[in-house]
């Protein structure tokens, strides 16, 4: 864009054609024989539109058109931004959510552990100890794949930055 409108500037410039034409032939290697300003022919020409409305126009379109590419170009800079924004937020989410569930975990586990106390001095069931087990599995599962999460968004930045070769 930007040779475009150093074209349609130039276009804007006189034209200025020197002309010089020999006429007659010179004999062997010396010019200066037969020398006579009647026996050449001389010529200025000179061009330039009265009205530049035209290249006037041309030029501002130009102009405008590198102002939309750069504008179209900071939009999709920024559009990018704003999905590596995401990919941080979503990767910070995880990670406070991980460390609430870690905690849950724990008491999960604890639970359980009670339970089987309990069961082995005769005050439970196998129903209640089997209900807790399970329960400590399922939410170890789960922080599992909140730990995936994680790292798929972890990943995700540095991919999206392009800072992580494929």
């Amino acid at each position: 864009m930007d040779i475009e409108r150093k074209l349609k500037q130039d276009k804007l410039k006189p034209v200025i054609n020197l002309q010089y034409n020999p006429i007659i032939e010179p004999i062997g290697n010396n010019f200066l024989t037969n020398f006579s300003f009647n026996n050449y022919k001389w010529g200025v020409e000179f061009k330039m539109p009265l009205f530049l409305r035209k290249e006037r126009g041309d030029i501002k379109i130009t102009k405008l058109k590198i102002k939309e590419n750069e504008l179209i170009l900071t939009g999709k800079f920024q559009a990018l931004l704003n999905k590596l924004q995401v990919y941080i937020n979503a990767w910070q989410a995880t990670l406070e959510q991980i460390e609430i569930f870690e905690e849950s975990v724990r008491l999960y586990e604890q639970m359980y552990i009670s339970e089987k106390r309990l069961f082995d001095i005769g005050e439970s069931s196998l129903f209640l100890v089997n209900s807790r087990e399970q329960s400590y599995i399922n939410a170890r599962i789960k922080l599992a794949e909140m730990v995936a999460k994680n790292r798929i968004s972890y990943y995700s930045i540095f991919y999206f930055a392009g800072k992580l070769g494929v």
